[in-house]
């Protein structure tokens, strides 16, 4: 499983849970086969503490860039 960014029904981010199935691996790099489309926003810091529902603040991206309004 993996988690996501997505929003609830007042607009607030939260944690989604997500089924994936994952195919080959190399080294700390693993390809999704399914489960995962194009933009979706993977938690991948802090991902083990949180399940469906928790409401989420994204403070970068994974390039570093700051997320919406963060400096």
């Amino acid at each position: 499983v993996a988690f996501v960014v997505g929003r609830d029904a007042s607009g607030a981010e939260i944690a989604q849970l997500r089924e994936v199935t994952i195919g080959p691996a190399q080294r700390d790099l693993v390809v999704v086969e399914e489960g995962l489309r194009p933009g979706d926003r993977l938690i991948v810091l802090g991902q083990n503490l949180v399940v469906g529902g928790d409401r989420v603040r994204v403070v970068a991206t994974r390039d570093g860039v700051p997320a919406r309004g963060e400096q």
